[in-house]
């Protein structure tokens, strides 16, 4: 197929008619500018205007496809019709293979769009922070600690979400960095340990039954003011104002009822003490104080 040949064809034959660009165009419902292309051979008419503009221009099919007039034998007829199938099969293909760009495309914009609401929906849920997971002794209760916002990735923002058999149970924010979580041996309960923004560790007590929290903090210097503690000097304080006290979780007991507790704070006179002592959960006492040697 030689678009040149065609295209000065066309001319010639618009030409012999009186007709401009623009009048051609016109007739055949397409811009000038496409006219304009065939005459130059950029390209050639497409299959959908080869019959109009040939019953136009006063000629066949096979002669505006041929570039020239055809003498009316057998043997041109033939070798025309076969040029018209072989033009026809590549515009087809031509126009096939555009479509599937397109579907390619449109399917790539399609499955990215789906990615980034994908993405995004995690970002809402804080999905894409997940900084640990926890699985009880039981194997029944699962905890999932993320970072509440993707946007305050480094910020000290993180959520606690508890799922029982696949449900989720409850989720919990909190105000503080991550450290543990501390299973009860018999998976009713769990410590959860994160530093606070003023850098001192808290311990949540949660207990699964109810989905309750309590301030561990507070019912540990609780038991402590009432222990043989309070009488180791800390009365000096003004006013009887005990010191702020630091407390670490370290183990429970195998009845998941005690919980040792490390401990360390600074009294009046500026030394620094530390020890241990158990913690009693459901009495909330303090028992077996172990100090260790003033520093």
């Amino acid at each position: 197929m030689d678009n040149i040949k065609i295209g000065s064809f066309i001319k010639m034959l618009r030409k012999a008619k009186g007709l401009t660009q623009k009048d051609l165009a016109e007739q055949l419902h397409i811009t000038d500018r496409a006219v304009s292309k065939w005459e130059r051979g950029l390209c050639a008419p497409d299959i959908s205007s080869l019959e109009p503009l040939a019953q136009l221009l006063d000629v066949t099919v096979s002669e505006l496809v041929h570039g020239q007039h055809l003498a009316a034998d057998v043997s041109v007829i033939e070798e025309n019709t076969q040029e018209i199938i072989a033009y026809s099969q590549k515009e087809i293909a031509h126009k096939t293979s555009l479509l599937r760009k397109r579907y390619i495309f449109a399917f790539t914009i399609f499955i990215a769009v789906i990615l980034v609401i994908g993405m995004v929906s995690l970002w809402m849920f804080g999905r894409f922070n997940i900084v640990d997971r926890s699985i009880s002794p039981n194997a029944q209760i699962q905890l999932t600690i993320y970072n509440r916002d993707f946007a305050e990735r480094f910020s000290n923002r993180l959520a606690v979400t508890v799922k029982s058999a696949g449900s989720e149970v409850s989720t919990t924010v909190y105000e503080g960095c991550y450290q543990d979580v501390y299973w009860a041996p018999d998976s009713s309960k769990y410590v959860l340990s994160f530093s606070d923004p003023e850098g001192n560790t808290q311990l949540i007590l949660n207990r699964i039954a109810g989905s309750s929290s309590s301030d561990l903090n507070a019912y540990l210097s609780l038991g402590v003011t009432m222990s043989e503690l309070s009488k180791a000097g800390w009365q000096e304080f003004d006013q009887g104002l005990f010191p702020d006290v630091h407390y670490q979780f370290l183990l429970w007991s195998t009845d998941s009822r005690l919980m040792l507790i490390y401990y360390t704070f600074t009294d009046a006179k500026e030394v620094i003490h530390e020890g241990y002592f158990w913690y009693d959960g459901n009495d909330g006492s303090v028992n077996k104080i172990l100090e260790m040697r003033p520093v």
